[in-house]
């Protein structure tokens, strides 16, 4: 895949917003196209499924999200929580050649979340750089909170407390707000 029209045309085909939102993440990652040649490809297209949500998508991949996991992170937890504004792929210089980059990282407060998909973490060398990425950031000052699927997708009002609850400790001034009235933040007030 070189273009966005390429990228399109696999969307397409996609069965679920999910598996095109990831397809979208994924393309721009891998570096097979760009968010900016996907938008003009989705400019030059009156009817294509999920075109408007699509847009979004492509603003939310070109701000950082790499991954559908990222992406779930930020419109589940982070915004629909109204957590702060992380800097998404910040970068973190580690020990050694390689750069290290953040998910998602909340500079002023000192604290990083980490998203684990698959990409990264399924052997045992991605899981003991991640260790070490931990603990260099904990001898830094930094707190690294790490969630997977299983957080995201299936408890994000939990995720969002536990950010939260990080953030405050380290002198965010505000507080998560209940995503609506089944939320967690919600039921944890009304207690």
């Amino acid at each position: 895949m070189t273009g966005g029209a390429s990228a399109l045309d696999l969307v397409a085909q996609s069965a679920t917003f999910e598996q095109a939102m990831a397809l979208l993440a994924d393309a721009c990652r891998s570096r097979q196209t760009t968010a900016e040649r996907i938008r003009g490809a989705l400019s030059a297209r009156r009817r294509l499924r999920w075109r408007g949500q699509l847009s979004v998508v492509l603003d939310d991949v070109t701000a950082g999200a790499q991954s559908a996991l990222e992406l779930h992170y930020l419109r589940r937890v982070e915004r629909a929580h109204r957590l702060p504004r992380a800097a998404r792929q910040s970068r973190k210089d580690g020990r050694g050649p390689r750069r290290q980059w953040a998910d998602a990282a909340y500079e002023e407060w000192a604290t990083v979340v980490e998203l684990d998909g698959r990409l990264g973490h399924e052997d045992s060398f991605g899981r003991l750089r991640d260790v070490r990425r931990d603990n260099a950031a904990l001898l830094a000052g930094e707190v690294t909170l790490r969630f997977g699927w299983a957080d995201v997708l299936g408890n994000p009002c939990e995720v969002a407390s536990q950010v939260g609850k990080v953030l405050r400790d380290r002198g965010w001034t505000s507080a998560p707000k209940p995503c609506g009235p089944a939320c967690r933040l919600q039921r944890d007030r009304n207690a």
